[in-house]
Protein backbone atom coordinates (compact mmCIF):
# COMPACT_ATOMS: atom_id res chain seq x y z
CA UNK A 1 0.00 0.00 0.00
CA UNK A 2 2.77 2.42 0.94
CA UNK A 3 4.61 1.56 -2.26
CA UNK A 4 1.55 2.55 -4.30
CA UNK A 5 1.43 5.91 -2.56
CA UNK A 6 5.08 6.53 -3.30
CA UNK A 7 4.55 5.69 -6.97
CA UNK A 8 1.53 8.00 -7.25
CA UNK A 9 3.35 10.83 -5.47
CA UNK A 10 6.51 10.88 -7.48
CA UNK A 11 4.92 10.03 -10.83
CA UNK A 12 3.32 13.47 -10.69
CA UNK A 13 6.80 14.98 -10.64
CA UNK A 14 8.06 13.24 -13.76
CA UNK A 15 5.54 14.28 -16.40
CA UNK A 16 8.09 16.19 -18.51
CA UNK A 17 11.86 16.07 -18.99
CA UNK A 18 13.95 18.82 -17.46
CA UNK A 19 14.73 21.48 -20.06
CA UNK A 20 17.43 24.09 -20.37
CA UNK A 21 16.64 27.21 -18.38
CA UNK A 22 16.73 30.60 -20.03
CA UNK A 23 18.20 33.66 -18.37
CA UNK A 24 14.71 34.79 -17.36
CA UNK A 25 14.12 31.66 -15.32
CA UNK A 26 16.43 32.88 -12.59
CA UNK A 27 13.54 35.11 -11.50
CA UNK A 28 11.82 32.00 -10.20
CA UNK A 29 14.48 31.37 -7.58
CA UNK A 30 15.16 33.19 -4.35
CA UNK A 31 18.52 34.83 -3.87
CA UNK A 32 19.29 36.09 -7.39
CA UNK A 33 21.53 39.12 -7.72
CA UNK A 34 19.99 42.53 -7.08
CA UNK A 35 20.85 43.69 -10.62
CA UNK A 36 18.89 40.79 -12.15
CA UNK A 37 15.96 41.42 -9.82
CA UNK A 38 15.82 45.11 -10.71
CA UNK A 39 15.95 44.26 -14.43
CA UNK A 40 13.04 41.84 -14.10
CA UNK A 41 10.99 44.40 -12.17
CA UNK A 42 11.68 47.14 -14.71
CA UNK A 43 10.64 44.88 -17.61
CA UNK A 44 7.42 43.61 -16.09
CA UNK A 45 6.17 46.33 -13.74
CA UNK A 46 6.56 49.93 -14.87
CA UNK A 47 5.09 51.32 -11.64
CA UNK A 48 7.40 49.25 -9.39
CA UNK A 49 9.15 52.35 -7.99
CA UNK A 50 6.12 53.15 -5.84
CA UNK A 51 6.01 49.85 -3.91
CA UNK A 52 9.18 48.07 -4.90
CA UNK A 53 9.39 45.74 -1.91
CA UNK A 54 6.01 44.16 -2.58
CA UNK A 55 6.73 43.65 -6.26
CA UNK A 56 10.23 42.32 -5.63
CA UNK A 57 8.75 39.66 -3.37
CA UNK A 58 5.98 38.73 -5.76
CA UNK A 59 8.05 38.29 -8.89
CA UNK A 60 11.30 36.98 -7.44
CA UNK A 61 11.34 35.64 -3.90
CA UNK A 62 7.93 34.11 -3.45
CA UNK A 63 8.17 31.51 -6.18
CA UNK A 64 10.27 29.30 -3.93
CA UNK A 65 6.97 27.74 -2.82
CA UNK A 66 3.27 27.95 -3.56
CA UNK A 67 2.22 30.11 -0.64
CA UNK A 68 0.79 33.59 -1.00
CA UNK A 69 4.05 35.48 -1.46
CA UNK A 70 2.14 38.68 -2.27
CA UNK A 71 1.75 39.07 1.52
CA UNK A 72 5.47 38.81 2.30
CA UNK A 73 6.96 41.97 3.77
CA UNK A 74 10.73 41.51 3.55
CA UNK A 75 12.81 40.15 0.64
CA UNK A 76 16.34 38.78 0.74
CA UNK A 77 17.63 41.91 -0.97
CA UNK A 78 20.82 42.88 0.89
CA UNK A 79 21.41 46.42 -0.38
CA UNK A 80 22.94 48.99 1.96
CA UNK A 81 20.49 51.61 3.31
CA UNK A 82 21.13 55.34 3.24
CA UNK A 83 22.70 56.64 6.44
CA UNK A 84 21.36 59.36 8.73
CA UNK A 85 17.93 59.28 7.11
CA UNK A 86 14.65 59.30 9.01
CA UNK A 87 11.67 57.64 7.33
CA UNK A 88 8.10 56.63 8.10
CA UNK A 89 7.42 53.05 7.07
CA UNK A 90 3.80 52.24 6.33
CA UNK A 91 2.68 48.63 5.78
CA UNK A 92 -1.07 48.17 5.30
CA UNK A 93 -2.89 44.95 4.43
CA UNK A 94 -6.68 44.83 4.08
CA UNK A 95 -8.09 41.32 3.86
CA UNK A 96 -11.36 39.53 3.24
CA UNK A 97 -10.83 35.86 4.00
CA UNK A 98 -13.36 33.00 3.94
CA UNK A 99 -12.16 29.52 4.91
CA UNK A 100 -14.83 26.85 4.40
CA UNK A 101 -13.27 23.93 6.28
CA UNK A 102 -15.59 20.99 7.02
CA UNK A 103 -13.21 18.05 7.35
CA UNK A 104 -12.74 16.82 10.94
CA UNK A 105 -9.10 17.95 11.07
CA UNK A 106 -9.99 21.65 11.58
CA UNK A 107 -12.75 24.27 11.33
CA UNK A 108 -13.20 27.26 9.06
CA UNK A 109 -13.76 30.96 9.70
CA UNK A 110 -14.67 34.21 7.95
CA UNK A 111 -12.84 37.44 8.71
CA UNK A 112 -12.73 40.94 7.23
CA UNK A 113 -10.14 43.33 8.61
CA UNK A 114 -6.84 45.12 8.21
CA UNK A 115 -3.30 45.17 9.54
CA UNK A 116 -1.74 48.64 9.80
CA UNK A 117 1.94 48.82 10.77
CA UNK A 118 3.42 52.35 10.95
CA UNK A 119 7.08 52.54 12.04
CA UNK A 120 9.80 55.14 12.31
CA UNK A 121 13.05 54.01 10.67
CA UNK A 122 16.49 55.46 11.22
CA UNK A 123 19.90 54.33 9.94
CA UNK A 124 22.69 55.77 12.10
CA UNK A 125 25.22 54.00 9.87
CA UNK A 126 25.19 51.69 6.84
CA UNK A 127 25.38 48.50 8.87
CA UNK A 128 22.76 49.39 11.52
CA UNK A 129 19.05 50.09 11.15
CA UNK A 130 16.63 51.00 13.96
CA UNK A 131 12.85 50.74 13.75
CA UNK A 132 10.01 51.34 16.21
CA UNK A 133 6.24 51.46 15.85
CA UNK A 134 3.18 49.28 16.26
CA UNK A 135 1.10 46.71 14.46
CA UNK A 136 -2.64 47.32 14.77
CA UNK A 137 -5.25 44.75 13.74
CA UNK A 138 -8.87 45.74 13.29
CA UNK A 139 -11.62 43.19 12.59
CA UNK A 140 -14.97 44.19 11.05
CA UNK A 141 -17.80 43.42 13.47
CA UNK A 142 -15.46 43.77 16.45
CA UNK A 143 -15.57 47.57 16.58
CA UNK A 144 -15.18 47.92 20.34
CA UNK A 145 -11.49 46.91 20.35
CA UNK A 146 -8.29 46.97 18.36
CA UNK A 147 -5.48 44.46 18.71
CA UNK A 148 -2.18 46.34 19.00
CA UNK A 149 1.37 45.08 19.47
CA UNK A 150 4.61 47.09 19.63
CA UNK A 151 7.13 46.72 16.81
CA UNK A 152 10.76 47.22 17.87
CA UNK A 153 13.51 46.07 15.53
CA UNK A 154 17.27 46.49 15.29
CA UNK A 155 19.09 45.20 12.20
CA UNK A 156 22.83 44.64 11.89
CA UNK A 157 24.29 43.93 8.45
CA UNK A 158 28.08 43.57 8.73
CA UNK A 159 28.50 42.57 5.06
CA UNK A 160 26.52 42.13 1.86
CA UNK A 161 25.38 38.54 2.52
CA UNK A 162 24.57 38.46 6.27
CA UNK A 163 21.82 40.21 8.22
CA UNK A 164 21.05 39.88 11.95
CA UNK A 165 17.63 41.02 13.20
CA UNK A 166 16.58 41.38 16.82
CA UNK A 167 13.18 42.26 18.29
CA UNK A 168 10.23 42.01 15.90
CA UNK A 169 11.56 39.66 13.23
CA UNK A 170 10.42 39.25 9.62
CA UNK A 171 8.36 36.19 10.41
CA UNK A 172 5.20 34.38 9.41
CA UNK A 173 4.97 33.93 5.61
CA UNK A 174 8.40 35.54 5.19
CA UNK A 175 9.94 32.25 6.30
CA UNK A 176 8.83 30.75 2.93
CA UNK A 177 7.82 27.46 4.52
CA UNK A 178 5.50 25.00 2.83
CA UNK A 179 1.95 24.68 4.13
CA UNK A 180 2.28 21.33 5.98
CA UNK A 181 5.00 22.97 8.09
CA UNK A 182 3.53 26.47 8.40
CA UNK A 183 -0.18 27.25 8.29
CA UNK A 184 -1.13 29.97 5.80
CA UNK A 185 -3.95 31.02 8.16
CA UNK A 186 -1.42 31.99 10.84
CA UNK A 187 -1.00 35.21 8.85
CA UNK A 188 -4.41 36.25 10.20
CA UNK A 189 -4.52 34.85 13.73
CA UNK A 190 -0.84 34.87 14.77
CA UNK A 191 0.87 37.38 12.54
CA UNK A 192 3.71 38.92 14.54
CA UNK A 193 6.86 37.12 15.72
CA UNK A 194 9.42 38.45 18.19
CA UNK A 195 12.88 37.10 18.96
CA UNK A 196 16.08 36.84 16.93
CA UNK A 197 16.71 36.14 13.23
CA UNK A 198 19.69 35.41 10.98
CA UNK A 199 19.27 35.87 7.21
CA UNK A 200 21.88 34.85 4.64
CA UNK A 201 22.04 35.36 0.89
CA UNK A 202 25.37 34.06 -0.45
CA UNK A 203 26.45 33.56 -4.07
CA UNK A 204 29.14 31.31 -5.52
CA UNK A 205 29.80 30.53 -9.21
CA UNK A 206 27.18 27.79 -9.55
CA UNK A 207 25.55 27.86 -6.14
CA UNK A 208 23.35 30.33 -4.29
CA UNK A 209 22.24 29.85 -0.69
CA UNK A 210 19.44 31.72 1.03
CA UNK A 211 18.86 30.96 4.70
CA UNK A 212 16.45 32.21 7.34
CA UNK A 213 17.08 30.98 10.89
CA UNK A 214 15.03 32.33 13.77
CA UNK A 215 13.77 32.10 17.34
CA UNK A 216 10.19 33.21 18.04
CA UNK A 217 9.54 33.54 21.78
CA UNK A 218 5.79 33.11 22.23
CA UNK A 219 5.16 33.07 25.99
CA UNK A 220 7.42 34.41 28.76
CA UNK A 221 7.02 32.72 32.13
CA UNK A 222 7.34 34.40 35.53
CA UNK A 223 7.90 32.16 38.57
CA UNK A 224 4.60 30.95 40.01
CA UNK A 225 2.44 31.73 36.96
CA UNK A 226 -0.13 29.13 35.94
CA UNK A 227 1.16 29.03 32.37
CA UNK A 228 3.93 27.41 30.36
CA UNK A 229 6.94 28.76 28.54
CA UNK A 230 6.54 28.47 24.76
CA UNK A 231 8.84 29.18 21.83
CA UNK A 232 9.52 28.14 18.24
CA UNK A 233 12.87 27.74 16.52
CA UNK A 234 13.26 27.24 12.79
CA UNK A 235 15.52 27.36 9.77
CA UNK A 236 14.36 27.74 6.15
CA UNK A 237 17.08 27.15 3.55
CA UNK A 238 17.26 27.04 -0.24
CA UNK A 239 20.27 25.69 -2.17
CA UNK A 240 20.10 26.74 -5.83
CA UNK A 241 22.37 24.96 -8.32
CA UNK A 242 23.21 25.96 -11.87
CA UNK A 243 23.55 29.19 -13.79
CA UNK A 244 21.55 31.18 -16.31
CA UNK A 245 22.88 29.06 -19.19
CA UNK A 246 22.52 25.65 -17.51
CA UNK A 247 19.78 23.56 -16.02
CA UNK A 248 18.69 24.93 -12.68
CA UNK A 249 17.12 23.36 -9.64
CA UNK A 250 17.04 23.99 -5.93
CA UNK A 251 16.92 21.87 -2.80
CA UNK A 252 14.89 23.10 0.18
CA UNK A 253 15.88 22.15 3.70
CA UNK A 254 13.48 23.36 6.39
CA UNK A 255 13.41 22.57 10.11
CA UNK A 256 10.97 23.71 12.80
CA UNK A 257 10.99 22.86 16.50
CA UNK A 258 8.47 23.88 19.15
CA UNK A 259 8.87 23.65 22.91
CA UNK A 260 6.35 23.91 25.73
CA UNK A 261 7.55 23.72 29.33
CA UNK A 262 9.13 25.91 32.01
CA UNK A 263 10.66 25.21 35.42
CA UNK A 264 8.66 27.83 37.34
CA UNK A 265 5.11 27.06 36.26
CA UNK A 266 2.46 26.76 38.97
CA UNK A 267 0.50 24.26 36.91
CA UNK A 268 0.24 20.88 38.62
CA UNK A 269 -1.05 18.85 35.67
CA UNK A 270 1.35 19.72 32.87
CA UNK A 271 4.15 18.26 30.81
CA UNK A 272 7.20 19.19 28.80
CA UNK A 273 6.77 18.79 25.07
CA UNK A 274 9.22 19.21 22.19
CA UNK A 275 8.12 18.58 18.60
CA UNK A 276 10.18 18.71 15.39
CA UNK A 277 9.35 18.88 11.68
CA UNK A 278 11.71 18.65 8.72
CA UNK A 279 11.20 19.12 4.99
CA UNK A 280 13.43 18.50 1.99
CA UNK A 281 13.10 17.55 -1.66
CA UNK A 282 13.87 18.84 -5.13
CA UNK A 283 12.42 21.86 -6.94
CA UNK A 284 12.85 22.12 -10.73
CA UNK A 285 12.17 25.21 -12.85
CA UNK A 286 11.43 23.51 -16.16
CA UNK A 287 11.07 26.81 -18.03
CA UNK A 288 9.88 30.36 -17.35
CA UNK A 289 6.34 29.15 -16.56
CA UNK A 290 6.41 25.56 -15.31
CA UNK A 291 7.77 24.26 -12.04
CA UNK A 292 7.78 20.79 -10.48
CA UNK A 293 8.40 20.24 -6.79
CA UNK A 294 8.76 16.92 -4.90
CA UNK A 295 8.75 17.28 -1.12
CA UNK A 296 9.16 14.88 1.80
CA UNK A 297 8.17 15.88 5.36
CA UNK A 298 9.02 14.30 8.68
CA UNK A 299 7.56 14.58 12.19
CA UNK A 300 9.16 13.57 15.49
CA UNK A 301 7.94 13.96 19.08
CA UNK A 302 11.16 14.29 21.04
CA UNK A 303 9.55 14.57 24.49
CA UNK A 304 10.35 12.27 27.41
CA UNK A 305 6.66 11.45 27.73
CA UNK A 306 4.59 11.20 24.54
CA UNK A 307 1.15 12.83 24.64
CA UNK A 308 0.54 13.14 20.91
CA UNK A 309 -1.29 10.30 19.14
CA UNK A 310 1.79 9.52 17.04
CA UNK A 311 5.42 9.58 18.09
CA UNK A 312 6.65 10.12 14.53
CA UNK A 313 5.32 10.28 11.01
CA UNK A 314 5.95 11.53 7.49
CA UNK A 315 4.31 13.08 4.44
CA UNK A 316 4.92 13.23 0.68
CA UNK A 317 3.82 16.23 -1.36
CA UNK A 318 4.55 16.53 -5.11
CA UNK A 319 3.36 19.79 -6.70
CA UNK A 320 3.08 20.99 -10.30
CA UNK A 321 2.90 24.78 -10.73
CA UNK A 322 2.34 27.24 -13.56
CA UNK A 323 3.37 30.90 -13.29
CA UNK A 324 2.49 33.87 -15.43
CA UNK A 325 3.06 37.58 -14.93
CA UNK A 326 0.10 38.17 -12.62
CA UNK A 327 -1.09 34.75 -11.48
CA UNK A 328 -0.05 31.25 -10.52
CA UNK A 329 -1.76 27.86 -10.55
CA UNK A 330 -0.67 24.72 -8.73
CA UNK A 331 -1.91 21.18 -8.16
CA UNK A 332 -0.54 18.69 -5.66
CA UNK A 333 -1.09 15.31 -4.04
CA UNK A 334 -0.60 14.87 -0.29
CA UNK A 335 0.02 11.54 1.39
CA UNK A 336 0.45 11.68 5.16
CA UNK A 337 1.18 8.86 7.58
CA UNK A 338 1.00 9.84 11.24
CA UNK A 339 2.10 13.36 10.32
CA UNK A 340 1.70 16.24 12.77
CA UNK A 341 2.89 19.75 11.91
CA UNK A 342 3.90 21.69 15.00
CA UNK A 343 3.05 24.97 13.23
CA UNK A 344 1.57 23.55 10.04
CA UNK A 345 -1.93 23.56 8.60
CA UNK A 346 -4.25 21.02 10.24
CA UNK A 347 -5.67 20.31 6.78
CA UNK A 348 -2.57 18.14 6.23
CA UNK A 349 -2.39 16.47 9.62
CA UNK A 350 -3.41 13.07 10.93
CA UNK A 351 -5.02 14.60 14.05
CA UNK A 352 -7.72 17.19 14.66
CA UNK A 353 -7.15 20.68 16.01
CA UNK A 354 -10.42 20.72 17.97
CA UNK A 355 -11.17 17.05 18.73
CA UNK A 356 -8.40 15.45 20.85
CA UNK A 357 -9.84 11.96 20.28
CA UNK A 358 -9.85 12.11 16.47
CA UNK A 359 -7.08 10.47 14.43
CA UNK A 360 -6.70 9.46 10.80
CA UNK A 361 -3.22 8.04 10.41
CA UNK A 362 -3.23 7.82 6.60
CA UNK A 363 -4.25 10.93 4.69
CA UNK A 364 -4.79 11.14 0.92
CA UNK A 365 -5.59 14.59 -0.42
CA UNK A 366 -5.48 16.55 -3.68
CA UNK A 367 -4.75 20.27 -3.46
CA UNK A 368 -5.33 23.07 -5.94
CA UNK A 369 -4.29 26.72 -5.55
CA UNK A 370 -4.79 29.88 -7.60
CA UNK A 371 -3.19 33.26 -6.80
CA UNK A 372 -3.63 36.53 -8.71
CA UNK A 373 -2.00 39.91 -8.15
CA UNK A 374 -2.22 43.23 -9.96
CA UNK A 375 -0.77 46.37 -8.41
CA UNK A 376 -1.82 46.48 -4.76
CA UNK A 377 -4.74 44.06 -5.33
CA UNK A 378 -4.56 40.32 -4.74
CA UNK A 379 -6.92 37.33 -4.90
CA UNK A 380 -6.56 33.68 -3.93
CA UNK A 381 -8.61 30.48 -4.05
CA UNK A 382 -7.49 27.17 -2.55
CA UNK A 383 -9.10 23.71 -2.52
CA UNK A 384 -8.32 20.53 -0.55
CA UNK A 385 -10.12 17.33 -1.61
CA UNK A 386 -9.87 14.43 0.85
CA UNK A 387 -9.93 11.17 -1.15
CA UNK A 388 -10.92 9.01 1.82
CA UNK A 389 -13.76 11.26 3.03
CA UNK A 390 -14.77 12.30 -0.52
CA UNK A 391 -15.16 15.85 0.76
CA UNK A 392 -13.58 19.15 -0.21
CA UNK A 393 -12.50 22.06 1.93
CA UNK A 394 -11.84 25.37 0.22
CA UNK A 395 -10.99 29.00 0.90
CA UNK A 396 -10.76 32.28 -0.95
CA UNK A 397 -9.62 35.79 -0.19
CA UNK A 398 -9.38 39.36 -1.46
CA UNK A 399 -6.51 41.63 -0.44
CA UNK A 400 -5.21 45.17 -0.80
CA UNK A 401 -1.55 45.61 0.14
CA UNK A 402 0.55 48.77 0.41
CA UNK A 403 4.13 48.85 1.70
CA UNK A 404 6.32 51.93 1.34
CA UNK A 405 8.84 54.12 3.18
CA UNK A 406 8.30 57.89 3.22
CA UNK A 407 11.36 60.04 3.86
CA UNK A 408 10.74 62.53 6.65
CA UNK A 409 14.19 64.13 6.65
CA UNK A 410 16.33 63.94 3.53
CA UNK A 411 19.54 65.21 5.08
CA UNK A 412 21.97 64.36 7.86
CA UNK A 413 20.54 64.75 11.35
Amino acid sequence: MKTNHLIIAFALCAFQPLAHISAQTSSSFSGISSDSAIQIIDQNIPEAEEISVTYYDYYVIGRTNGDFFYLHSHPYFMGKPETHKLALGLDVTQFTRDAEYFLPETKGYTAVGAFVTPTLKYNPMEIISLEAGAQVLGIAGDDHRLHAKPVIRITYQPNEWLKLIGGTIYGNLNHSLYEPMYDFDRFFYNNQEDGFQIRINKDWEHLNITSDTWLNWENFLEPGEAEQEKFTIGSSNRFKFGSETKKMFQIPLDIIGTHRGGQFTALQDTSLETLFNICTGVDWAINTHWRVTALAFGFKNNSNEIYTHFKDGYGLYPIVSFYDKNYSLSAGYWYGNGFIGARGSHLFMSVSKYDPAFTQKERNMITGKWFYQHGIFGMEAQAYYDLKESKMDFSFGLYLRFNHDFKLIDRDI
